[in-house]
């Protein structure tokens, strides 16, 4: 609950949960989590806020093949709700589909050593053209992908490359929703290889 270290912020990744969060008690049950929050996790923020930071803890917990949904608790009581999220209920990826970026890259991440090929998965929150690009640490390209995509697709892609050397490379992920100017969506710092 830290939250990004120095390495990850310089990188641009920041977080909405709370400093002073703590987990209280975790149980998994019938696919669904159910999270004991301390009361910091719950202070106000705006909606966006409190909405990235449920968002942030349904997308981690339901990347597990056994976990659909995320209940949240403070002490035994259920939370009804959080900024404009209703909670009184488990929650699941479709409910916070509003904090998403157009495209979120899942893998690779920050730091992580790729060879080829290149594994990418995201999910899609909009309708249109995404591309990937790979550089090396020279800044030399080493790929250039560009596809197509649908609201809540899954994009799982192996993308062959060839390094020469290994390094600190770049992948560069843009989106174009349907009728809305090309916005790059992550620009991940990672180890790249023949």
């Amino acid at each position: 609950m830290s939250g990004p270290d120095r390495y990850e912020q310089s990188a641009g990744l920041t977080s909405d949960i709370p400093q002073g969060t703590t987990v209280e008690k975790v149980s998994v049950s019938n696919r669904t989590v159910t999270i004991n929050f301390n009361s910091a996790f719950y202070q106000s923020g705006t909606n966006a806020q409190m909405l990235g930071r449920i968002a942030q803890v349904v997308y981690t917990m339901t990347q597990f093949a056994n976990v659909g949904s995320v209940a949240f608790q403070l002490g035994n009581s259920v939370i009804e709700s959080l900024g404009n999220v209703k909670l009184g209920k488990p929650i699941g990826r479709a409910s916070v589909s509003g904090a998403l970026p157009p495209l979120l890259v899942e893998s690779p991440a920050l730091s992580d050593k790729e060879t080829s090929p290149l594994q990418l998965q995201a999910v899609s929150a909009f309708s249109g053209v995404y591309s990937v690009q790979l550089y090396d640490q020279a800044g030399k390209q080493l790929l250039d992908v560009v596809g197509t995509t649908l609201p809540w697709a899954t994009i799982d892609e192996s993308v062959p490359y060839s390094a020469s050397s290994t390094g600190t490379g770049k992948l560069v992920v843009s989106a174009s929703p349907r009728g809305l100017a090309t916005e790059q969506v992550a620009n991940i710092a990672i180890q790249v290889g023949p």
